[in-house]
């Protein structure tokens, strides 16, 4: 069939094949592989894989072209794996931004789809379960329509297993029945149970519809899963045309970094190919909506690049005699020279300069009690750096200091809370006395809750801090990130608690809660909560 050009009926034949050869695994192994070519030259790379990886769990691995086949899988694996996150995530967000009725629709039919799915599983094991024995048939082909003995076997093993039951659509659902007991030969069976897939609730609540860091993390997946399938497509597939659809899913993302390089790549692609309308089309987007991305620069100057080069072996001979004071200890010239070459624009060194300037001000830092100039130095290293690994150094640096800050103040009667963004932390909402009713605020807070973080078990509770005043906590979360994704649910909700954001509101440790609720001063830990958790 395949030399005959009868493509899909030769695929049929091999899949066939597959399914017979349940003992000759070279047989299987050269179906795999001629299925798992097929479907790679057809650009069918997610079938591709299924059958590249069957391939290699029956190929020998001294077969010749077993390198090459493992060498493919690894690039289609990483492929199928980055598209379906991206494919997975965008399609939650495609039903977000659906109305509630066509949400239900949707959902609805995914419903349909599983019934109908299992009532085809439930078909074949009944058909099966059905089988007549010898004495069932009076002859071999006879058909159970036909038959009284053998129609009336089967409904009898029929009632054994579902009872007795109505004629009417959804006949196996619990709801459709008068009782929660189905009537056999008198002795009551229960029904089966509603399966959780045929509910809405199974379908919503992990939906991230306006849950912020559910949205974030969705957006992130899809921007790095189909960036890095359009990488693959285009370096490792040389399959131009899908790396270019795949670059053109990121285009709705614009301005993040890697949705602009994305529409570099389109006009890199499109370039390689002649195609001067989409040359066009994205160069002009480059240069008249991006134009100091480092891509535009690129396409206005073809010697960007290589006076970059140039630029940053320069630098790197200044940064390394600005390091040799910060070695020799001259800690004020450093600092001076570091502020001079930041100034520079789009500095190949300016992660590390910052970062050397934060340490040449905390060595030459002479007032321990005061650390406001160490901070502020560490806070401009996570603003204005992009490696990962120093962010991140410097962040638990500052989390560090905040904390010995905290102790400080406490010390000198400045409050006695502790910054610690580890720590288990409370939501709390200042009510006062003469707002109204407490628990209808705390009801609106738990509407809340229950739409926008219902995979959590959070707590509302309420209790009188002081004469005019009574706290609503909402409790708990692990540490400060997971506390400030909810302040900031909150602070942004225009609809539950749109009218309790005239109140104070703000996150706290638990152990700065029990210093809050024995001293009672709430201005003070508004300004030490303004201080650690909202200026970054």
């Amino acid at each position: 069939e395949l030399s005959e050009n009868n493509t899909q009926k030769g695929i049929n034949y091999l899949e066939s094949s597959v399914r017979a050869s349940t003992s000759n695994s070279d047989q299987k192994s050269k179906s795999f592989l001629r299925l798992g070519k097929l479907y790679y030259a057809e650009k069918s790379y997610i079938k591709a894989q299924k059958y590249y990886d069957s391939t290699l769990a029956n190929l020998p691995q001294e077969h010749p072209e077993y390198a090459t086949i493992e060498f493919q899988n690894i690039s289609l694996t990483e492929l199928v794996e980055n598209l379906n996150l991206a494919d997975h995530q965008d399609s939650l967000m495609n039903l977000c931004s659906l109305s509630q009725n066509d949400l239900d629709k949707k959902i609805y039919e995914i419903i349909d789809e599983e019934i109908a799915r299992k009532k085809a599983i439930e078909d074949a094991q009944a058909a099966a379960s059905l089988t007549p024995s010898s004495g069932d048939l009076a002859t071999k082909g006879d058909f159970w329509a036909f038959n009284d003995k053998l129609r009336n076997n089967g409904f009898q093993k029929f009632k054994d297993v579902w009872g007795t039951r109505l004629n009417e659509d959804n006949w196996r659902r619990e709801d459709k029945t008068a009782s929660i007991f189905a009537e056999t030969d008198g002795t009551p069976k229960p029904v089966e149970k509603e399966d959780p897939k045929l509910s809405l609730d199974y379908y919503t609540k992990d939906l991230p519809c306006g849950k912020p860091n559910l949205e974030a993390k969705a957006e992130t997946d899809i921007i790095e899963g189909y960036y890095n399938a359009a990488n693959i497509y285009k370096q490792k597939l040389n399959d131009l045309d899908a790396s270019f659809r795949t670059f053109q899913k990121l285009e709705k993302y614009l301005p993040n970094n890697k949705s602009i390089e994305s529409l570099y790549q389109s006009y890199l692609i499109n370039k390689s190919k002649g195609n001067t309308t989409e040359v066009n089309k994205y160069k002009d987007w480059l240069l008249k909506d991006y134009p100091d991305s480092e891509y535009a620069k690129i396409i206005k100057d073809p010697k960007y690049l290589e006076n970059l080069d140039q630029a940053t072996v320069k630098e790197e001979s200044i940064y390394t005699g600005i390091y040799n004071k910060f070695m020799a200890r001259d800690y004020e010239n450093v600092i001076k020279d570091i502020d001079e070459r930041v100034k520079v624009k789009d500095n190949p060194y300016a992660c590390k300069y910052y970062y050397m300037k934060a340490l040449a001000i905390g060595y030459a830092n002479e007032d321990p009690s005061n650390l406001s100039q160490v901070e502020k130095a560490l806070q401009d290293v996570v603003d204005n750096c992009d490696d990962e690994i120093i962010v991140n150094q410097t962040k638990a640096t500052l989390d560090k200091l905040r904390n010995t800050q905290s102790i400080i103040d406490a010390k000198s009667g400045a409050g006695s809370y502790i910054y610690a963004s580890d720590n288990k932390h409370f939501f709390v909402l200042v009510f006062p006395n003469d707002a109204g009713s407490v628990n209808q605020a705390k009801a609106k807070i738990s509407d809340l809750n229950l739409a926008s973080f219902s995979t959590k078990p959070l707590q509302t509770k309420s209790s009188f801090i002081d004469e005019n005043n009574q706290i609503i906590t909402v409790r708990s979360f692990s540490n400060k990130e997971e506390a400030m994704d909810y302040y900031l649910t909150f602070k942004l909700n225009e609809n539950q608690v749109k009218k309790l954001k005239e109140f104070d509101f703000f996150v706290i440790t638990d152990k700065n809660f029990s210093s809050l609720f024995l001293e009672k001063d709430i201005p003070t830990y508004l300004e030490f909560f303004e201080k650690n958790y909202l200026k970054d």
